[in-house]
């Protein structure tokens, strides 16, 4: 029976099986499949928006509300009434809705800062160029998080030609893209973005049922495997298993590959590099705000390039940028008190990064909720904040001895 659990969730998210129950959030509105239609059904939404408190979950999926529908309600949430609703989760699967209705969409995650999860599965989206790239550089400016566009066949061309080449999104940690019908074609649009640092956030990809092929499907493994960090779960399983055995035996291979190999190794260095980065702020936080007390002769003050150079040891997994970040954090004042992060005794050499939610949002802070590789040669950049953390030190310094005068 094991065998088969991991596969639920590709088809419980396709078929949009709701595995939680409405009473689950009590400002939701569900009217899953219960028939609303048109104009006439976003009149019933929003009067049960107009009177209801503040709503947070949108459940709407399998009705027929199609582009005049989806254009009154997106409307109305873009309004000044409307926006006294701090929607979190909107979910529109399976409801006929068209580019006109994407368009609407595109026009409230602009300016939208509380949705988060966004599922779009099987409509009737066509994807032409100017909808697509707006709805591209939406989801760039929006807070989401979960993109789901699974099962919408049409916007295959789209994708690979207005989605993704222009897809930049800091807080895109899901995206769905299974079934779209990405063939070979799509390649290089998704490992342009896969191998760059526009996917940085990304974290769970689903590919799966797309007719990409072996060789595709190898290459973009091999390039996962070269130089993405990030990604901590995807699947790329093919959805039709007839046909040539050798083909889907070499697909299934890559994907246990991925799964067991690439993604494996990106989970464990993110751990460790977020672990290492709370165990040098520990340390570093007094070597630094503290620099300027020591006294002098046998124990005068090192360089402050040595100092650093020495904290480097007690994280060896972080990058050179990442160690600067934490110890830039570390060495400014403007940072204390604490921001309340959980933080285990220095005696302790193993602590849990993600032990508490304000943990995760300062490794984010930082960069150093996943692993980064190491360059290796400084970059401009880099070297221009190692110049300004030693000024910061040093500043911090000749404060201290002006206070001791």
């Amino acid at each position: 029976m094991f065998k088969y659990m991991r596969y639920l969730d590709f088809y419980s998210s396709s078929m949009d099986f709701h595995m939680i129950s409405p009473s689950a959030f009590p400002n939701s509105i569900d009217r899953h499949d219960t028939g609303l239609s048109g104009v006439q059904g976003a009149e019933a939404i929003l009067e049960l928006l107009r009177v209801e408190r503040p709503v947070s979950h949108l459940i709407l999926g399998h009705n027929s509300l199609g582009d005049t529908g989806c254009v009154a309600l997106f409307d109305y949430l873009r309004s000044e009434e409307g926006e006294r609703h701090e929607i979190l989760e909107i979910n529109l699967n399976e409801n006929q809705i068209g580019d006109a209705g994407l368009w609407a969409i595109a026009r409230y995650l602009e300016y939208n800062k509380s949705l988060s999860v966004l599922f779009l599965q099987n409509n009737n989206f066509k994807g032409d160029r100017p909808i697509m790239l707006r709805f591209a550089l939406a989801v760039n400016r929006s807070n989401l998080r979960t993109l789901s566009l699974t099962c919408n066949k049409s916007l295959a061309d789209a994708i690979a030609t207005a989605f993704l080449p222009n897809l930049s999104s800091p807080k895109l940690t899901e995206l769905h893209l299974s079934v779209c019908l990405l063939g070979p074609s799509a390649t290089p649009a998704l490992l342009s973005y896969l191998t760059s640092p526009r996917s940085y956030a990304l974290f769970n990809l689903k590919l799966t049922g797309n007719p990409l092929g072996l060789s595709s499907v190898t290459h973009i493994v091999q390039e996962l495997e070269r130089a993405n960090w990030s990604l901590g779960w995807a699947e790329m399983k093919p959805y039709r298993v007839n046909g040539d055995g050798q083909w889907v035996q070499g697909c299934w291979k890559c994907d246990e590959h991925l799964r067991f190999g690439v993604l494996h190794r990106n989970r464990y260095l993110g751990r460790r590099s977020a672990a290492d980065a709370i165990f040098l702020l520990i340390h570093a936080r007094p070597a630094l705000v503290a620099y300027g007390r020591q006294g002098t002769g046998a124990r005068a003050r090192l360089p402050p390039e040595l100092v650093i150079h020495i904290l480097s040891f007690l994280a060896p997994t972080l990058s050179s940028a990442q160690h600067v970040r934490v110890c830039t954090f570390a060495a400014s004042l403007s940072t204390l008190p604490s921001l309340g992060l959980t933080l285990p005794s220095p005696l302790h050499s193993t602590p849990l990064p993600s032990s508490s939610p304000k943990n995760g949002k300062w490794l984010q802070k930082v960069g150093c909720d996943r692993f980064e590789p190491d360059v290796e040669v400084p970059i401009p950049d880099e070297s221009i904040k190692l110049s300004r953390l030693y000024a910061t030190i040093d500043y911090q310094v000749e404060q201290v001895q002006k206070n001791q005068i």
